[in-house]
């Protein structure tokens, strides 16, 4: 079943968004086809086409995300789209909000663009829960240093030379993963975020790229909370 996005979407709706009649059109979505439609908000609607040129809809049933483990990813900006790529993993693994941080170290700098990319880290969201037919939509924000995280939950960055490993955190209601840039993040930046309580941690043995680290912390984290079993289930 296809999924489509659109934020307004109610029980009373007959027509779903029209930023989706393209969608409708590249898919070949026909007359009767049964789709679903998130809100990005926890829930979501079965419904049935009546007429794909207008988006004219029936509703049928009501979708409810089930409960997880609240995962605030902080993706530190790099270069080669490699942080949108991270970002698009963490969203189809399920995420509840992803910032986008100006590291020391990160070579690519947002300066004068910040609403650009945030509007382009908006849209990389909406395609994954689409594709991966999620119910929530993350919050997407912007940090300019480490100075000015605020931790949610049981608070973590990734460091390849920290002692813990990620398997040793224990279970919680919500976390937040830092990943640093290409170059990692500087001594200064590690003891600022050690003072408001983040913990480093170590994906085991290897060193993965800043575009793969925070799906592998998020899918160890979802283990770890239980989550991961349920969906395989």
């Amino acid at each position: 079943m296809h999924y489509f996005f659109d934020p307004l979407i109610s029980e009373a709706s007959d027509h779903i968004g029209s930023g989706e009649l393209i969608h409708f059109k590249s898919l070949r979505i026909t007359k009767d086809e049964r789709i679903a439609i998130t809100s990005g908000k926890g829930f979501g609607f079965q419904a049935r086409v009546i007429d794909p040129s207008t988006g004219e809809i029936e509703i049928a049933d009501k979708l409810v995300a089930n409960p997880r483990a609240a995962i605030h990813l902080v993706q530190s900006i790099a270069k080669g789209g490699r942080d949108e790529a991270a970002l698009q993993a963490a969203t189809e693994l399920g995420i509840a909000s992803a910032t986008a941080l100006q590291a020391e170290r990160s070579i690519s700098r947002w300066d004068s663009k910040i609403e650009k990319n945030l509007d382009r880290w908006q849209q990389i969201a909406v395609a994954a829960i689409k594709q991966s037919q999620q119910l929530v939509l993350p919050e997407i924000y912007h940090c300019e240093s480490v100075s000015r995280l605020q931790p949610i939950g049981v608070a973590l960055v990734l460091d390849p030379r920290a002692e813990l490993q990620i398997g040793q955190i224990a279970p919680a209601d919500s976390y937040t993963v830092v990943v640093g840039p290409e170059g990692g993040f500087s001594q200064s930046e590690l003891d600022e975020m050690a003072s408001k309580g983040f913990v480093g941690v170590r994906l085991g043995d290897s060193v993965l790229r800043t575009s793969t680290a925070g799906a592998v912390a998020i899918g160890c984290l979802q283990l770890i909370s239980g989550e991961l079993g349920k969906r395989l289930d």
